[in-house]
This record gives C-alpha cells, structure tokens and sequence, in this order.
C-alpha cells in the first residue's frame, strides 16, 4: 500500500515541476524569443571589468561600456535593448556598492 502512495507522491510531484516549468516558461519567453539574449549580458559585464581598470569615473565608464557594446552588437547583428542594458548597469553597479559596504 505504501508504495502505490509513494508513486502517487512522486506523479504529483512531476506535475507540480512541470507546471512550475511551464510557467517560468511563459514569464521569460519575451526574453528568449532572440535567442541570443545572453551574449550582450555577458559582453557588457565582461566590458564593465575592462572599463573598471581604464577610466576613473563612473560616467565615462558607463558610456564606454554602451559605446563598444553598440559596435559589437551591430557587427554580430544581434538586436539590442540599450535603454534595459542601462538599467542593467546601473543595477549591477548599485549591487556591487551594497555587496562592498561603498556608500
């Protein structure tokens, strides 16, 4: 009897994941319609490390990071959202201050 119970625990385990599957699906599916959504996140934090060492302010870095991002896109043809790539920046640079105590 104990293991019909434990097959039926386990069955409705499954379908509780695959909902929750189905609708971490639909929620992302906007972002994922590209396809390549992770390369101009990837290459703005690996733009950000570059800009951290050659410029001293946080605007001239801003701009650097959007500017070389902007070519490399284009040269990939890969469409980009640069108003949520600011947002993005400013967050991780936001984060970054709470994760090392800066105010």
């Amino acid at each position: 009897m104990e293991y019909y119970h434990n097959i039926i625990m386990i069955l409705a385990g499954l379908i509780v994941i695959g909902f929750v599957v189905y609708q971490l699906y639909l929620k992302f599916k906007p972002f994922l319609v590209n396809g390549k959504w992770y390369i101009p996140m990837l290459k703005t934090i690996e733009y950000m490390a570059e800009a951290e060492a050659k410029f001293d302010n946080g605007a001239d870095r801003k701009i650097w990071v959007m500017d070389t991002l902007k070519d490399a896109m284009t040269r990939l043809n890969i469409e980009v959202n640069y108003d949520a790539v600011g947002n993005m920046i400013d967050a991780i640079c936001a984060l970054s201050k709470v994760l090392n105590n800066k105010k």
